[in-house]
């Protein structure tokens, strides 16, 4: 188990149980052993940590319900509640505006257009509302 470059370890705090063997990159199997048997338990990135980020979105109430930016793919869920909160729904948005291309802001794009059938204006594009 502990060939040449697997870097067979084991783990600490509350995985003292676990030991891990590296795959590619951070990515590692996590082994139980048990009366000398190696099972494989997981294979994650064991690196992996997770950031808390926003990204902003605008809703704009006018003559047309007007969406600039829409987060990450699942933030149709957080803007759903927002519009609540003015009595829309994701179906009431005319228009989605996409400032750029990062995926933290086109990521519910699709799947907003989808439920509003909306307008969307990329980046470049003149918009011209009549």
């Amino acid at each position: 188990m502990n060939y040449p470059g697997s870097f067979l370890h084991q783990l600490s705090g509350d995985k003292k149980d676990f030991h891990a063997v590296r795959v590619s990159g951070n990515w590692r199997i996590f082994l139980k052993f048990i009366d000398g048997d190696a099972y494989t338990v997981d294979y994650d990135d064991y690196h992996n940590k997770t950031v808390e980020r926003f990204v902003y979105a605008y809703i704009i109430d006018g003559e047309k319900l007007c969406l600039i930016d829409t987060g990450v793919a699942g933030a149709e869920t957080d803007i759903s509640i927002a519009l609540q909160k003015i009595n829309k729904k994701l179906s009431d948005i005319d228009i989605i505006i996409l400032t750029h291309s990062h995926p933290d802001h086109i990521g519910a794009a699709s799947s907003i257009q989808r439920q509003s059938e909306a307008h969307v204006w990329k980046w470049g594009q003149t918009l011209i509302i009549d």
